[in-house]
C-alpha cells in the first residue's frame, strides 16, 4: 500500500497536479459534460464510414505484411525449420488450454 501511495504521489508531482486548478476547472468540466448530452447522432454515418476505412487499411496492411513475410520465411535456414509442421504445432500447443486439472 505504501508503494502505491508513493507511486501516486510521484506521479502527481511529475504531472504537476494541482488540486486548486482542478477545483477552479470544475465549471469547465461541467460545461464539457453538459455538451455531451443529448448526443449528436448526426455524425454516426461519418463515424461508421471512417471506421470502415480504418478496418480496410488494417486488412490491407495485414495482407501486405503476410505477402512480405512469405518470401522471407522461405529464406530460413534448414536447421531452424527441420520439420515443416513442427513449428506450427509448437505454436498451436502454446495457445491451447491443455488438459484440465481437477
Amino acid at each position: 500500500m505504501v508503494v502505491v501511495v508513493a507511486v501516486f504521489a510521484l506521479s502527481a508531482q511529475t504531472a504537476e497536479f494541482s488540486l486548486d486548478a482542478l477545483v477552479d476547472g470544475l465549471p469547465n468540466i461541467a460545461d464539457f459534460v453538459g455538451r455531451m448530452f443529448p448526443p449528436d447522432l448526426s455524425i454516426l454515418p461519418t463515424a461508421f464510414s471512417l471506421m470502415g476505412e480504418t478496418i480496410a487499411i488494417a486488412v490491407i496492411g495485414t495482407v501486405a505484411g503476410v505477402l512480405l513475410a512469405l518470401p522471407l520465411a522461405l529464406l530460413v535456414p534448414r536447421p531452424c525449420s527441420s520439420r515443416p509442421g513442427c513449428t506450427m504445432l509448437r505454436g498451436r500447443r502454446s495457445t491451447s488450454p491443455g488438459p484440465s486439472r481437477n
